[in-house]
């Protein structure tokens, strides 16, 4: 078949070209007022006639064209997404990830019975679920609300399913303010018992905090943080503020002129817990510019209204 449908194709193009070549030459004699070689009327007879084979050639090239383009979209060689191998399909999982997708994304505005991803990978169909399953990257990231009533109605299960999935990797670990919940102040123990059980086995913390920065609940996360995180495997900080800018660090005996935020960790304790972080992102939040959580960064991100460095 392949043969035959590549003579038969090289003969059709050649056949083309020709056919198209006399009938412009004739286009050509008459636009110029010349007559051509042979009788008017002969050649009138001829050109009605190859109207109607054209018209026929034409019907007939549609069907060949319907006929090829049904073949190559029923062709093993054309792979659907079904079709790719687990391990490139995963990758594909993987890329997505990248964009970061999270539950603060996706409960903002309305009510969403479930996260947008990965969690849907697995509603898909059971292959596309055995394979996100078996990916433990896809969801290292575990999300908790400030809102204990968003924790309890949508986040826990999700929370725990991540956390099993996860197996033993580290934890991408984001903590939020949600548009549309009010921040748990009064009960703040439901959430800092979440941070506290996955903060040994994060390498990230991402407190992203609304305008108000309150000691009852952000203050207390990041303290239950620094108090259970591990040294060494705690390697990016991103710290998020939209009141006014504050200076952060861990607290010594005396310290009475210090107007900012203590965390409830000694300083040296959380000096040594800086040192060993890598990416280091803060808004209106700063860690004293002094200390070593600035040594040794990759990647460092200041954004805020402006301030002095001295």
């Amino acid at each position: 078949m392949l043969d035959e449908l590549t003579a038969s194709s090289n003969l059709l193009c050649a056949a083309i070209e020709r056919y198209s070549t006399a009938c412009l030459a004739i286009q050509r004699a008459y636009a110029r007022g010349e007559k051509p070689h042979i009788t008017t009327p002969q050649l009138s007879l001829r050109m009605d006639a190859e109207a109607e084979i054209a018209t026929s050639l034409e019907f007939i090239l549609h069907k060949a064209t319907a006929a090829i383009n049904w073949s190559r979209n029923h062709s093993t060689a054309r792979s659907t997404i079904n079709n790719l191998p687990p391990e490139l399909l995963g990758h594909i999982f993987r890329l997505v990830r990248r964009f970061q997708p999270c539950a603060k994304r996706d409960y903002d505005t309305g009510d969403k019975p479930e996260p947008i991803y990965p969690a849907v990978l697995s509603l898909v169909c059971s292959r596309w679920r055995e394979i996100a399953f078996g990916i433990p990257t896809l969801w290292s990231h575990i999300d908790i609300s400030t809102s204990t009533l968003l924790n309890r109605d949508r986040l826990g299960g999700l929370i725990q399913r991540y956390q099993d999935q996860a197996g033993q990797l580290p934890l991408d670990l984001h903590v939020f303010d949600c548009p549309g919940y009010e921040v748990s102040s009064r009960h703040p123990q439901p959430m800092l018992e979440l941070t506290t059980q996955f903060a040994s086995r994060a390498f990230s913390l991402d407190l992203d905090a609304g305008q108000t920065f309150e000691y009852e609940v952000h203050y207390e996360i990041v303290s239950n943080f620094f108090r259970q995180c591990t040294s060494g495997k705690f390697t990016r900080l991103t710290l998020t503020h939209y009141g006014d800018n504050e200076f952060i660090k861990g607290y010594v005996d005396f310290d009475e002129d210090f107007g900012g935020l203590f965390v409830d960790v000694p300083a040296e304790r959380f000096e040594d817990i800086m040192s060993h972080v890598s990416t280091l992102r803060v808004n209106q939040v700063y860690p004293l510019w002094s200390s070593r959580a600035y040594h040794g960064l990759v990647e460092l991100r200041l954004t805020g209204t402006q301030m002095h460095i001295v």
